[in-house]
């Protein structure tokens, strides 16, 4: 937990998490082989959003438009701007992907949307190296292990235990039956991110079943 200030202003919370290891063997280029210890931090602000940013101790152009600050000891192009081509980041990219849904599934918000949203791409483009290296499936798949999704019984749940309509239903439908159904949101990001999670559309003859129950 982390409080940061300015002078006259109320300080912001930050939460930071943290993950260590050591690259795995087949991953690891020569010039790593000495130094094969690794680091991944994600600080999420606990009010509001912010961040969108991927330092290597220093900040990088990396393109990262998530709503936190992340921070890998990642292998970096000469000018310390972009990350290079290699085994190891192919790795370390793994890495931070599971790095983002863990501090996601630890988010302490009021706001039922917010784990959700931490592994949300917002609008910005998703740099070019972080797709060939395969983050979003790699954030997909540790996210789906996590209890993200908010449901209409006011719990939030794994990808595989909620169910999806592709319309707004209103808050008329009983919780009795649909208590495992994921809220609504008209959020264009945080639908795709449900998409991408899987999270299971119900069918037209589950949701007359469930009715014909009540």
């Amino acid at each position: 937990r982390v409080l940061i200030g300015e002078d006259g202003e109320s300080a912001v919370e930050w939460r930071v998490f943290s993950r260590r290891g050591e690259v795995r063997e087949e991953f690891l280029d020569e010039r790593n082989r000495q130094t094969p210890g690794f680091e991944v931090k994600i600080a999420v602000p606990v009010q509001g959003g912010g961040g969108g940013v991927l330092f290597n101790y220093f900040p990088t152009k990396v393109q990262f438009p998530y709503p936190v600050v992340a921070h890998a000891t990642i292998d970096l192009t000469a000018n310390r701007d972009h990350l290079e081509d290699s085994k190891t980041n192919q790795f370390l990219v793994g890495q931070l992907a599971e790095a983002l849904a863990d501090a996601a599934d630890a988010s302490l918000s009021a706001d039922i949307w917010r784990p959700l949203r931490q592994i949300t791409k917002g609008s910005g483009n998703l740099d070019f190296m972080l797709k060939k290296f395969g983050f979003e499936a790699a954030l997909s798949s540790a996210a789906k292990s996590k209890k993200l999704i908010p449901r209409r019984d006011g719990s939030l749940g794994v990808a595989a235990a909620a169910k999806r309509l592709p319309v707004e239903t209103g808050d008329w439908l009983p919780t009795e039956e649909f208590g495992d159904l994921a809220c609504w949101t008209d959020d264009y990001y945080l639908r795709h991110t449900l998409e991408s999670l899987e999270v299971p559309t119900l069918s037209t003859d589950e949701f007359r079943n469930r009715l014909n129950r009540v």
